[in-house]
């Protein structure tokens, strides 16, 4: 991720948050890997070049979000 990698977690929550980069990156903006109850509200993401998604989520349950990332 460029911006943040959240592994072996519960209970966490992102709010208000923006993150972009100056260089062309391909990275993913979050990842989410082993993670149970995750809430992302208000989140500004700059999108990666390429293909690849903002957000990846890796056995991840329990997601409540104000809007599809």
């Amino acid at each position: 991720a460029y911006g943040i990698y959240v592994r072996h977690v519960r209970n966490i929550s992102l709010h208000n948050v923006r993150l972009d980069y100056e260089i062309v990156e391909k990275r993913p903006a979050l990842v989410f890997d082993d993670v149970e109850g995750l809430g992302l509200t208000y989140l500004s993401l700059e999108e990666p070049s390429g293909d690849g998604p903002s957000v990846v989520y890796k056995n991840t349950s329990n997601i409540r979000s104000d809007r599809d990332y």
